[in-house]
Order: structure tokens, then sequence, then C-alpha cells
């Protein structure tokens, strides 16, 4: 499934080449390195009793991959392979006097716990179109994109303390909507700054806590669709170089 996404995303690209060049217009291709930090937005920490003993912990994810550019005066195409690690993050507060095994009137201190699991890897084939500005005196372009994404999830399983999630082998769809600045370098490559909102529909990770407590216990579920907002940098290498003067 990902060599096919990988070979349809190449193709796509190819044939704009080719239409480009039919046009006599002058097109220009890049391949980059990226990387970039997120924050899910869609995690969800339901209780079965009365009120929360876990919440939700913001932990940033992590996003790195490798991405192929055509473009053509103001508009472009790109395509490429991601990887990212989705946190499993949550937070607890146990008052002193529920700890299990200490007695009240021992200690003062509540137990205040704050994790975050980077367990979670998820693939994927991301497609894009875009329209960009044309470079001003700044040598800066702005621009923004929208497109479609394939990820590939295999079964991985996590116990971490109070929490016990796990995901099952998926291929599922996302949507991108992106926007940032490119600044373009004296020898054609460009460094690129982006905001990124991927949205998903499927949930990929489910879990349950369990707590017990000195006179009684608390339990609830975790879910999480990979939902973001994340910001990203790429540094992006002309294939055909030439100064800008």
């Amino acid at each position: 499934m990902v060599k096919s996404s990988v070979i349809y995303i190449f193709c796509v690209l190819a044939t704009f080449n080719v239409y480009a060049q039919k046009e006599k217009k002058a097109i220009f291709s890049y391949v980059a390195i990226n990387a970039g930090t997120f924050l899910a937005t869609q995690t969800k920490i339901e209780s079965n009793e009365t009120g929360k003993l876990l919440e939700k912990y913001n932990s940033p994810g992590v996003s790195f991959g490798l991405t192929y550019t055509a473009e053509k005066s103001h508009f472009f195409m790109s395509g490429g392979l991601n990887a990212r690690i989705l946190p499993v993050g949550y937070q607890i507060l146990i008052k002193n006097k529920d700890l299990t095994g200490n007695p009240a009137n021992i200690g003062s201190d509540d137990l205040h716990i704050k994790s975050s699991e980077y367990f979670f890897q998820i693939l994927s084939v991301p497609f894009k179109i875009g329209y960009q500005t044309l470079e001003n005196n700044a040598k800066q372009k702005f621009w923004v994109n929208a497109g479609v994404e394939a990820n590939f999830t295999s079964g991985q399983g996590l116990d971490a303390g109070y929490m016990r999630t796990e995901t099952h082998p998926t291929t599922y769809p996302t949507f991108i909507l992106g926007g940032g600045v490119s600044k373009v370098q004296k020898n054609g490559d460009q460094l690129r700054f982006g905001l990124e909102y991927n949205i998903s529909n499927t949930t990929i990770i489910n879990g349950t806590y369990d707590v017990t407590l000195k006179n009684s216990s608390a339990n609830g579920t975790f879910s999480d669709t990979g939902t973001y907002i994340g910001f990203n940098f790429a540094y992006a290498f002309k294939l055909k170089k030439h100064n800008h003067n």
C-alpha cells in the first residue's frame, strides 16, 4: 500500500512536469528535508465516575521526512514520505489521604504525576497542492496549501503506569491545511517555515486507566484520533540551481 501510494504521487508530479514543459513555462523542482513538532487536539480522557482523576497533559509530538516539490509560477505540487511520533500524555493528582497504604497522618505530600510516553509511530504519504506569491525584494515567498495523506500504523501496545493503550494495524486518510513562508537562498535553495493543521476522523489509539485508591478506585478510557496543529521547518535543495542576484 505504501509503495503504490508513493508511485501514484510521483506519477502525478511527473505529469505536472510534462504539462509545464508543453506550456513552455519554467518549472523548478526541489527535494526537502523537513522536521517539525505538533500538539494533538483531539485527545480524550473520560472517567467512569463523577469528576476526573486523570486529565490530558499536552505533550509535543515530533515529525520528520522527505518531500519532493515541483513549482511553476504561483502553483506547486508536492509529495513525499513522512514519519511522526504521537505521544500519550496524562497527568494525575491523588490527595495524600487517598494514597494506598499511606495513613493520612503520615506525610503531607500529594501524588502529582505528569507522564508523556513517546511510543506510537505513524508513517504517512502526503500529497499537496498549493499557491504561492512571487519572490519579493526580501527573497521571500508566502504560500498556502491543502492536501490529503495516507497514514499507516502497526499494532502497538503500551502499559505506562496507570494507562494501558494500544493501536491496531490501520490505514486511514487525513486532510491537510497549511501555510507559511519560504526564504530563497543565493544558490536557489529554500528555507521553509510553516504551520499545518492535520485532520483525522479515525480513532487510532484506544486505552483504559485504572487507579486504586485507599478506599475506592477510579477508571476510565483514553482515545486519540491523531489530529494535530503543528509547526514545521524544511531545507529544500533545488535540483537545478541558479544564482539569485
